[in-house]
């Protein structure tokens, strides 16, 4: 019995000085959960601490003696629950949401209180890391040199995010130029970046939205299949092809010039549309699609293939997809170059960034 006590005042003590020490350093993460564990035990230490009355009084019970006394087990009960009370407090505590934000043509903040009300979530679990370029860019009047301080910012920055998420889900979100998100994408490959964020621009809406699991309703309605179509005379000696993916927004023939005489790969849906992707499910299935053209389906059918030149209009979301998936075929041998739009440009389509290969991270003229 001594030394259950004595184990349970030592339990005491250190849970005290633990609490302390986060008193002190300001972690009140666990503060609280900390302060609610140790009253539990202080409980629980107070009716062991009374045992031997208890055994006292029931020898003189059975002696005939009468003694009052109180009953301990509320208290140890209370005291029990307190501690499961305080773990869980602890544990839920402890979950952060880790949030990477790319900024290259507007910036928004998940930290912002209307953007986490939105996404229902908890003000004090969010860590948002921030990848800022806006001032770089100059709304895509950048050149070589300027590209490769942008590509080195990403890659630190990502590769640091993905190191801090190691046991956590992180998230993704940002409203940044399409080269650069999936850029970004190449070196999450490994890292557990699985939720997104989306934000909802138009008129009557303009919020944030996270993607989730599909409803019954989502799943019974289905959503727009990615179309895959080469070309009617397809020239199989090319070394070099384009691939267009449209989903937010229908990429035109006539955009296209500066590409021709390649052959151009078109995954398009039917029906277009801002924040058309709203479900995981959806973005699985569009990411799966985008994978298999790129890796089965332009891969048979070009044999001499040296070079993709990938433009596209989709949501943060798919671009970011796409380059995980370009980052886990880091030994294949056809260059992948990403092109940003600007609709009054001349070319449209003005600059590229290589995204793999050797080359990945140069800047190259549209």
């Amino acid at each position: 019995m001594g030394e259950i006590i004595i184990l349970f005042i030592c339990i005491v003590v250190f849970d005290g000085i633990a609490t302390i020490s986060n008193l002190i350093k300001g972690d009140k993460d666990v503060l609280y959960p900390d302060l609610i564990i140790s009253t539990g035990l202080s409980l629980i230490t107070s009716v062991i601490l009374s045992l031997a009355d208890n055994i006292i009084i029931a020898v003189l019970s059975l002696e005939g003696i009468s003694v009052a006394s109180d009953n301990p087990y509320p208290v140890l009960v209370c005291g029990l629950a307190l501690v499961v009370i305080g773990l869980l407090c602890k544990k839920n505590m402890r979950e952060k949401v880790h949030v990477l934000n790319m900024h290259g043509l507007i910036s928004r903040d998940i930290s912002d209180k209307k953007a986490i009300k939105e996404l229902k979530l908890a003000d004090y679990k969010v860590k948002e890391q921030v990848i800022d370029f806006i001032p770089f860019f100059n709304n895509g009047n950048i050149n070589a040199g300027i590209n490769r301080s942008i590509c080195n910012q990403i890659q630190t920055n990502v590769e640091s995010f993905i190191a801090k998420t190691s046991d956590d889900i992180g998230c993704f979100t940002g409203m940044a130029p399409i080269p650069y998100t999936i850029y970004a994408g190449t070196f999450m490959e490994k890292g557990n970046v699985d939720r997104y964020f989306e934000y909802d621009g138009r008129d009557n809406e303009k919020k944030y939205y996270e993607l989730k699991k599909a409803t019954r309703k989502q799943k019974r309605a289905g959503w727009s299949r990615l179309i895959e179509e080469f070309p009617i005379n397809i020239n199989i000696d090319s070394e070099e092809v384009v691939l267009a993916i449209s989903i937010s927004h229908t990429i035109a023939d006539e955009q296209l010039v500066q590409f021709n005489g390649k052959d151009v790969i078109k995954l398009k849906l039917e029906e277009t549309g801002d924040n058309i992707i709203q479900s995981i499910e959806q973005l699985q299935e569009y990411s799966k699609g985008i994978y298999e053209c790129i890796n089965v389906d332009i891969d048979k059918k070009y044999p001499s293939l040296k070079t993709i030149h990938l433009v596209a209009s989709v949501p943060s979301c798919v671009s970011v997809n796409i380059g995980k998936n370009i980052g886990l075929r880091t030994n294949r041998n056809v260059d992948i170059i990403a092109y940003h739009f600007i609709r009054t440009a001349n070319p449209t389509y003005k600059f590229g960034v290589f995204v793999n290969g050797s080359n990945k991270g140069q800047y190259i003229e549209g």
